[in-house]
Order: C-alpha cells, then structure tokens, then sequence
C-alpha cells in the first residue's frame, strides 16, 4: 500500500519549501478520521502547485499530513486550498483538538519515480540537533539501503528532521534507523518516531477486458429482440 502521491512530471523539479500537518483523531473515530485524510491527499495531488503529498499515521495513533512544494508562493496556495479547507471543516467533529501546523523548508530528498513508490510503506521521522543543521543538501549523507527514500527538512524552529522512507520490513527486527552525517560527522539523535504510510494507491494500469463469449442457447432466440435482452 502506498502513501507517496506526487504529481508525474517529465522532470522532477526540486521542493523548497513544505508544510506537515499532525492530527489527532477523536476516540473511536479512528477510522473516520483515516477516510477523511485520504481524500484530503487526493484533494492535495490535484493542487498544480504541491509537488509531493504524504499521509502518515504514527505509532502514537497520530496522523500526519506533509505536502511538499517548489517555493513559497506554492505553499500559500496550498494554505488557502480545498484541502486545507476540508480539514478545517472537520476538525471539530473527528479531531482531537485542532491540527498542528510545521512551516518547513526542504533542505534535500531523494524520492522515488513512480514505479518505485509501490515498495515504499513504512518510514521514521529522525530529529536532529536543531545547532547542528546545514545550510545546504550536498553536505547531508545517508546511509540507507538502496530502495529507500528520504526527505530531510528544517522547521521554522531552527531543528533539522530526516523523513526517511522505506519499503515493507517483514523480519522480527524493526528496520534500522539510517545514520545521517555532515561532512564526515555523524549528526547527535534526539529523537525518532516510527509511522506506517497511507494513501491512494500508485494507478493501475487501465486492463481493457476480453470479450465474452455468449453461452449457448438450447431455445430458438426471438430475431424481433437485441442480444441484449436476451436472459443469460
């Protein structure tokens, strides 16, 4: 199950800017609550401007909303978009209180085309000391296995977080968290929360079906009528 949606584009563009969303759901709306957001995705994937749109639900039982964009005039936007106006809608009866919002901007990602957003299906959100973030993509390096995928972002407060992606992790141990270093020294953890990604699925290819073949009749059909009114 996939929860990456990104706009197919002939060229990947490069995001600057983004915007996460943490929800709490009421008690026993759960699933509710899980519906609504995948709209609320498919909502944000026909914005022109978001670039790139994650649904993630936390192992507190949070839900989390990131959308990412090209530049801040996308962004706002985005702020006064359907999207955001369905969660505002519905916060008072399936939310726990009302959303928190994160001004980011993206420092760096390494994101999947479209084919391979169908093994990404869970992930961890690292946070970093906030004194020792970098002020540019190319000095971060990531030690993650090939098939991963990551976005590393920075808050308006100054602190540095890891969206690392990956696919299904079936073993008996959780996946490892990916070390992340600035030229050469491995930047200090100060925490990570584990989440599963939801969302619309990547589209199926349009499967034209195979022409039946009629069952034969034992009675003599009426020429006066259409086949297709002829029972089955």
């Amino acid at each position: 199950m996939i929860v990456m949606a990104e706009r197919v584009r002939e060229r990947h563009e490069a995001m600057t800017s983004g915007l996460l969303v943490r929800i709490r759901p009421r008690v026993g709306r759960e699933d509710d609550v899980e519906e609504f957001l995948d709209a609320v995705l498919r909502l944000s994937t026909r914005e022109r401007h978001t670039e790139t749109s994650l649904l993630m639900r936390f192992s507190d039982g949070t839900y989390a909303l990131l959308d990412l964009f090209t530049d801040e005039p996308s962004r706002r936007e985005h702020l006064s978009g359907s999207a955001r106006q369905a969660v505002a809608y519905r916060t008072r009866d399936l939310f726990d209180g009302e959303p928190t919002d994160l001004l980011l901007d993206v420092v760096g990602h390494d994101l999947p085309t479209v084919a391979g957003r169908a093994r990404l299906a869970t992930g961890t959100w690292l946070t970093f000391d906030g004194g020792e973030h970098p002020s540019a993509s190319d000095e971060l390096r990531f030690s993650t296995s090939g098939d991963a995928a990551w976005v590393a972002v920075r808050t308006d407060g100054g602190t540095l977080a890891v969206i690392d992606l990956a696919p299904t992790h079936d073993g008996p141990e959780p996946t490892p968290l990916p070390e992340v270093s600035r030229s050469g020294r491995e930047l200090r953890l100060l925490s990570s929360e584990r989440f599963r990604l939801l969302g619309p699925d990547v589209p199926e290819p349009t499967i034209t079906p195979l022409p039946t073949t009629p069952r034969p009749s034992t009675s003599r059909p009426s020429t006066s009528l259409p086949s297709t009114s002829l029972p089955v």
